[in-house]
């Protein structure tokens, strides 16, 4: 391959001066973890939402876009429960199963802060993503292994406007969670 693309167009340093040829989209959050997360949280449903509507115009139905429709949904959720676990200044490790965090969110006890039927909802959802893919290990790989089912071997197909949805709420709850948890009775 002759002519391979220029990488220095690619990537512009921080420090480097003038226009960037070709233009460029920043890729800048606020400098405090918990605000820098909600803007991922933002900027992951904005994809979301493209890839569900993409999914959904497609012709042959979106197949090509399933998998990284429920990677996506799986990693939004997960940063909307970091943040609201960050902005309570409630301490969690460095893992991506959804369930670990929800049980995080409920020792905290951020899910009061929305009604019992939101919870459960929110509850049912991650329970079902989760289910599906293995934290987003069974929706990464063809093949998973250690132990993670393909989410092949447990869905048929997904909704991308009904996935996005589904996450896009998720997140609102989990924005309302932090919002609502300075009210919570402290132990």
């Amino acid at each position: 391959m002759n002519d391979l693309p220029d990488l220095a167009l690619v990537a512009f340093r921080i420090d480097a001066e003038g226009d960037h040829p070709g233009g460029g989209h920043c890729v800048s959050l606020s400098r405090t973890e918990a605000e820098g997360t909600r803007e991922l949280v933002e900027q992951y449903l904005a994809a979301l939402r493209h890839l569900a509507e993409r999914a959904a115009e497609e012709v042959d139905g979106g197949w090509a876009l399933t998998r990284p429709l429920l990677f996506h949904a799986h990693h939004t959720a997960e940063l909307a429960m970091k943040t609201a676990l960050l902005e309570c200044g409630v301490a969690f490790e460095a893992r991506h199963g959804l369930e670990e965090l929800w049980a995080k969110i409920e020792a905290a006890g951020l899910d009061q802060s929305v009604s019992a039927v939101d919870t459960a909802w929110c509850r049912s959802l991650l329970a079902l993503v989760a289910g599906a893919a293995g934290n987003s290990i069974g929706a990464r790989y063809a093949r998973p292994n250690h132990g993670h089912v393909p989410v092949d071997d447990v869905w048929c197909c997904v909704s991308p406007i009904a996935l996005f949805t589904a996450t896009e709420c998720f997140a609102i709850q989990c924005i309302a969670m932090s919002q609502a948890a300075p009210e919570l009775p402290t132990a």
